[in-house]
């Protein structure tokens, strides 16, 4: 199957303050890969190091092989596309006009005029995510939801290989990130697309992802299938909270379920749901 990314001890942050201290991690071709952590933690900075955003103080990154610095900008971003980025100051233009954006890398020459495949790609990708009746509406009239479609959108017109995605559902309610969620695997199942996740949600990354990984203080705290990852004495040590990991009750993959009471859970702290009959007591 080979990797489609590849990181190699990279150390990276900002300034002088390394975010990132010797992260190594591999990407599968085809795969899902959902990346997890605490805030703060480094899943950001990740995505930004894999995307080319920002270079590595020491180690290396790989797509297909060839180490990120090496692709011609407009090579790599052929193959390799982001979404969650807010859109800034595209707010003026169209859904449509925003989506379009995602064909640079594929216009030959700087004052190239789309082609029908462009325009095709740009409607497609609107048609995927169900803004196509919302082509024509500014961008900035769109709610938070809509507009996240649209990041989506505008990374898929760009036709990619690897996509990676900075919370894909945030902004969403239940009906709308299960349908974004399941596009996704759709599309990387008939496209053969790889997926790079940052996702809050472990219930989420569990029902989708093939594989987590948990990031902690810049390192890779854990990696593997999530009922690999998912276990309570990993996420308390990451997380720093009590947790109960149960199957999930049709899929049985694991369901993460937070207990009350800080570090020791159920007991460790008084319950807010005793505390009226406490005061009721006194």
């Amino acid at each position: 199957m080979g990797f489609a990314l590849e990181v190699r001890g990279v150390r990276v942050g900002y300034a002088a303050d390394p975010v990132l201290d010797g992260l190594t991690l591999e990407v599968r071709r085809g795969e899902w890969l959902g990346v997890a952590g605490p805030n703060g933690s480094g899943k950001t900075t990740l995505l930004r190091t894999l995307s080319g955003y920002l270079k590595p103080w020491a180690g290396q990154v790989l797509l297909d092989g060839t180490v990120l610095g090496a692709w011609r900008p407009d090579r790599r971003a052929r193959r390799l596309a982001v979404a969650g980025v807010e859109a800034g100051s595209t707010l003026s233009l169209t859904v449509e006009e925003y989506v379009a954006l995602g064909r640079t890398p594929h216009l030959q020459g700087l004052w190239a005029w789309e082609s029908a495949r462009d325009r095709e790609a740009v409607t497609r990708a609107l048609a995927w995510v169900g803004l196509e009746a919302l082509a024509g509406r500014p961008l900035a009239t769109l709610s938070a939801g809509q507009r996240q479609k649209a990041l989506l959108a505008r990374a898929l017109a760009q036709e990619p290989v690897v996509l990676l995605l900075d919370e894909p559902t945030s902004h969403l309610d239940l009906r709308h990130q299960v349908e974004i969620m399941d596009l996704l695997d759709r599309l990387r199942r008939h496209l053969g697309l790889t997926l790079v996740a940052v996702l809050h949600d472990l219930n989420l990354a569990a029902l989708y992802c093939q594989r987590l990984v948990l990031v902690k203080d810049g390192r890779v705290a854990a990696a593997g299938e999530p009922a690999r990852v998912m276990r309570p004495e990993i996420l308390s040590r990451v997380y720093g909270c009590s947790v109960l990991v149960v199957p999930h009750p049709q899929l049985g993959v694991p369901q993460v379920a937070l207990l009350p009471g800080g570090p020791g859970g159920p007991g460790a702290g008084s319950s807010p749901a005793a505390e009226p009959a406490a005061a009721q007591g006194a």
